[in-house]
């Protein structure tokens, strides 16, 4: 009798929604529960195309970990960009005339950093926003599949990068002088 193909997609996507919240639970404790489901959906559509493709992965579980982690980190990158209404506005003032210099000046701030981290190397810049996403070096290793010491060489180069690009250009990312 042969395997029926739809039971083994539900089976398949039935796992996938267990791993994605167990990881979400574990590792993203704070991230709302319709944010969750919105990863878990993305994940099931970034999983979907891979198979469209034709695309194969060696190791499911690890492939399956990295995309919730990734899917994560772009939604709580978002998310972190949106400066909420009701913080932008001073009490007494309308909706119509925001609070701007705390908004911008933190919205500025973010993008110094985003553009330092995007200049460092592709290996520091994972262990950095997997560190900033609340992993430690031994689960980033887990993670990524590399040894512990190769993870911590990368983050402590990271924060080194960072640190001197911070002292190259001043704290405000415009330079000295």
């Amino acid at each position: 009798m042969p395997n029926d193909p739809i039971a083994d997609m539900e089976k398949f996507l039935a796992e996938v929604s267990r791993t994605v919240r167990a990881v979400l639970s574990r590792r993203f404790p704070t991230v709302a529960w319709n944010e969750k489901e919105d990863i878990e959906q993305e994940v099931r559509l970034k999983l979907w195309k891979m198979r469209a493709s034709g695309k194969k992965i060696d190791n499911p579980g690890s492939y399956l970990w990295k995309v919730v982690y990734t899917t994560t980190l772009d939604l709580l990158d978002e998310k972190g960009r949106e400066i909420p209404l009701d913080e932008a506005c001073e009490p007494g003032r309308s909706e119509r005339e925001p609070r701007m210099e705390a908004g911008w000046l933190e919205a500025d701030r973010r993008l110094d950093f985003e553009r330092r981290l995007e200049a460092l190397s592709r290996n520091r810049r994972t262990v950095i926003e997997l560190g900033l996403a609340g992993l430690d070096l031994e689960a980033i290793a887990a993670h990524l599949g590399w040894s512990t010491a190769r993870v911590r060489h990368l983050h402590y180069r990271g924060l080194k990068d960072l640190k001197k690009m911070i002292e190259e250009e001043g704290e405000d990312g415009h330079g000295r002088g």
